[in-house]
């Protein structure tokens, strides 16, 4: 289950939310907190919670050359990555799609800093983004082996990703 909120702040925007789920047979409770510049590349990030007994607290930071550090130590497979994907988190799609700001049959590659789960460590994740429709976005991963229409929401947030993630309509708010 996840909860998520996207707001504006000066010169750029924050995404945070709180991701309830299981790890191993065990309770695990992460909360998020991205900010982004006005341009729609990740700044910073916060990931803090418990896997079972595991304390998680996590401070991600990029700084103008691209750099990334997860709690201080420079991340180089990430280096000159512009958005950040949580992977127990669907809603940080929304990241490049806003940033892209696709036309209709546009694509784009893009190379995240995709932040594992439950290992917590950073990978490259290559991803390409297609826009299908007003709300639909193909998308693809490793090399194509991983691919899912994503269907997303006036801001951008994926509100279906077959197989994995469904928003429940009822608690959807704009």
């Amino acid at each position: 289950m996840e909860f998520c909120r996207l707001t504006d702040t000066d010169g750029g925007a924050k995404l945070s939310g709180v991701v309830i789920t299981t790890h191993e047979g065990k309770p695990c409770t992460l909360r998020y907190r991205i900010r982004c510049d006005g341009k729609w590349r990740t700044r910073r990030a916060r990931i803090r919670g418990w896997m079972g007994e595991r304390k998680v607290r996590l401070k991600v930071k990029v700084d103008r050359s691209l750099r990334w550090y997860l709690n201080g130590e420079e991340q180089p497979e990430v280096e000159g990555c512009l958005d950040i994907d949580l992977a127990l988190s669907p809603s940080t799609n929304l990241l490049p799609i806003r940033r892209l700001g696709l036309e209709v049959g546009g694509e784009s590659a893009v190379r995240s800093a995709w932040l594992t789960f439950p290992a917590l460590e950073f990978q490259l994740l290559e991803q390409t983004y297609r826009r299908e429709g007003l709300r639909e976005y193909f998308y693809s991963s490793r090399d194509g082996q991983f691919q899912r229409l994503l269907e997303v929401n006036d801001a951008g947030l994926v509100t279906s990703y077959p197989g994995i993630w469904e928003i429940d309509s009822a608690l959807e708010t704009t």
